[in-house]
């Protein structure tokens, strides 16, 4: 059984105002959310092409693997309710918008981007070193980003510097709002971190809420995800992917082998037993 894992991020600016959070659940993104052809089948396509060494080859490949990141790209935004929003913008600015969320690193996606724009531009065929950069590019891309795509957290437990209340703030992958709920009945626990709701939301082992709880949607204190409130969400959506950024970075592993368990179902059926949590009597 994973135990629940709460962050203290005091002492981060990115964060500010955010005294504590916990991931709740996990909800993966679709492979294709859009169209019917995969990053990952770019990649295969601009591999083919390279293999094929010819002019035409290359070209196609190089073009290709600017597919595969475009599609990435488009997917880690609709991961994080961003697809919508940033739909008239230009590759490089999301790119940036992707740094600012510390998802990516812009500077080598850049480095891309220009070689891609010679060759369509300037009407210069990629030499063969440019495509096998690119395509190992791709694969990096593709590798880094995986985890932003299966392991973000479907809801986050906050408490905010300035808000006393117990929240659920839910980020649903292609929505183009955070969700917000609040936790009635439980109560605040002072640690050496910083204060915490302690009480379980859920009985283990079940889907029902813990006794004394209960849970009330906040459909007016949703927050749309658009470029001109970027100051409302940026930090929320920060802390939806700081538990993945975290997690590769501070991981604690056990000394002796471990197994853990996961379970998985349909979105529409998480979703019903999610309304169902304050829809039923406490």
């Amino acid at each position: 059984m994973e135990l629940t894992r709460f962050y203290f991020p005091r002492d981060d600016p990115d964060l500010e105002g955010i005294l504590s959070f916990s991931p709740l659940d996990t909800m993966i993104c679709p492979i294709k959310p859009f169209g019917d052809i995969s990053a990952e089948e770019y990649l295969d396509f601009a591999r083919e092409g390279f293999k094929q060494g010819t002019r035409a080859g290359l070209i196609n490949a190089l073009a290709n693997a600017k597919r595969c990141f475009h599609y990435q790209t488009d997917k880690l935004l609709f991961r994080f309710g961003l697809r919508k929003a940033t739909a008239p913008q230009k590759y490089p600015e999301k790119i940036d918008l992707l740094n600012e969320l510390r998802i990516v690193s812009g500077a080598l996606l850049r480095s891309f981007n220009r070689e891609r724009n010679i060759m369509e531009h300037d009407y210069i065929a990629p030499s063969k070193n440019v495509v096998e950069g690119s395509i190992d590019l791709c694969e990096l891309f593709l590798l880094a980003t995986k985890r932003y795509l299966i392991n973000v957290p479907a809801k986050i437990r906050v408490t905010l510097s300035e808000d006393e209340r117990d929240l659920i703030l839910m980020l649903i992958p292609g929505d183009d709002h955070v969700r917000s709920f609040a936790i009635h009945g439980s109560k605040i626990t002072k640690t050496e971190n910083g204060e915490i709701y302690t009480t379980p939301l859920s009985k283990i082992g079940s889907e029902q809420l813990s006794v004394g709880l209960k849970l009330e949607p906040l459909p007016n204190e949703d927050i749309p995800i658009r470029l001109d409130n970027k100051e409302r969400w940026l930090r929320i959506l920060r802390m939806f992917s700081n538990t993945v950024w975290r997690e590769v970075r501070y991981s604690n592993y056990p000394d002796e082998p471990m197994m853990g368990f996961t379970r998985y179902m349909p979105l529409r059926d998480a979703q019903k037993m999610f309304r169902a949590l304050y829809e039923k009597p406490s």
